[in-house]
């Protein structure tokens, strides 16, 4: 500044008007500052205030108003921080050079006949340029500098009341703009709520139909399976009943031909005993007999004897019975009764108690050579 307090040029192709549009938020269009309204840069090179991005960040997503690229900050601190017009606000306060949205209220103070403390003229002049205030005075010295004009303050006080409200419509348009945003992502979420319930839905109820069909074939195959089970279980029992009615009955016949076999060699002994018994009183009466005088008479009683032995034999023992079978009466041998049980030769005893034969049992055994076995 000089001592009549007016700009001095900076050689800079920016005039204060011009920078106002750098040193405001684009959103709420205040003054960057080192607080709240901290400048910040997005990724995509545009910036805003830290509070605006702040309320701009949806579900961890941040979309720029300008060209709406989406990129993922958490807060506003995860920004960098635009130093470069901090340093230009630093210097601003530091050279007591009031920010573009004081040049308002100084237009205003001039405009209430406040006076140039140079000159004591009113700050009627308004400096397009340099955007300053200055008095009649002042234009001849503030005229030496390039690119410098002035025109009155109240023309200027004019103007720039349109400003705020072109503001308030910018802010409007904006609010609107980022509420139709919001209205259309607001539909998108719901659209896609709605489609995440219907889809549950259907998944629940695709769920509901496949387990009432498990269930139903489960039923199914454990009905098919008890059936199975009851018809083979029905099989084998009828296959064991046969079985055993057949047994029952195999073991019936053998034992009717045991019963038989036994009946058989009952009569077999008895008629034996009857036959020893007389083979016994024969033996004694050729005893008795008189010794034959002769050779010959000897041979006729041999004879006599042979026919009566075999006599005997053919009348009580039958045709088929053999002569090891008498041999066996009238020594005194052991018979034994033979059985083929499941093709295996088994032997019973035959024994004479008190004039009745009996059999023992069948068993598997080895017979001596002097016994006599008999089917």
């Amino acid at each position: 500044y000089c001592d009549c307090r007016l700009l001095v040029h900076i050689r800079h192709p920016l005039t204060l008007n011009k920078l106002m549009e750098f040193l405001e938020c684009r959103v709420c269009h205040v003054p960057y500052d080192e607080g709240d309204h901290r400048p910040r840069h997005a990724p995509c090179g545009h910036g805003l205030c830290s509070a605006c991005i702040g309320a701009l960040i949806n579900d961890s997503i941040y979309e720029c108003p300008t060209c709406r690229q989406k990129n993922k900050v958490v807060t506003a601190d995860d920004l960098q921080v635009n130093y470069d017009l901090i340093e230009v606000i630093r210097g601003f306060k530091t050279n007591n050079v009031p920010m573009p949205k004081e040049t308002e209220s100084i237009v205003s103070g001039a405009a209430n006949d406040e006076v140039c403390n140079i000159h004591f003229k009113a700050l009627g002049l308004w400096c397009l340029k340099c955007q300053f205030l200055i008095c009649e005075d002042c234009v001849e010295f503030h005229s030496t500098f390039a690119g410098c004009s002035t025109t009155i303050a109240t023309n200027v006080m004019e103007d720039m009341k349109g400003k705020p409200l072109k503001h308030i419509d910018m802010l409007l348009s904006n609010f609107e703009e980022n509420a139709n945003y919001a209205s259309s992502r607001i539909q998108e979420k719901t659209d896609e709520k709605n489609e995440v319930l219907e889809m549950a839905k259907r998944q629940t109820k695709e769920l509901q139909e496949t387990a009432v069909r498990v269930k139903k074939e489960l039923e199914e195959e454990a009905e098919r399976v008890k059936r199975e089970i009851l018809e083979k279980a029905e099989r084998q029992e009828k296959e064991i009943l046969e079985r055993a009615e057949r047994q029952e009955k195999e073991l019936f016949e053998s034992a009717k031909k045991h019963d038989e076999e036994v009946k058989k060699l009952s009569i077999f002994l008895d008629e034996g005993k009857i036959h020893k018994n007389n083979l016994l009183k024969l033996k004694q009466q050729l005893k008795a007999a008189n010794t034959p005088n002769t050779i010959r008479d000897g041979i006729r009683m041999v004879t006599q004897r042979k026919l009566m032995l075999q006599n005997i034999t053919v009348k009580h023992l039958g045709i088929n019975t053999t002569l090891g079978l008498t041999q066996a009466l009238v020594e005194d041998k052991v018979v034994f009764a033979e059985m083929t049980i499941k093709n295996e030769k088994r032997h019973a005893k035959v024994c004479q108690h008190e004039e009745k034969a009996h059999l023992h049992t069948f068993l598997k055994q080895k017979l001596s050579e002097d016994c006599l076995c008999r089917p």
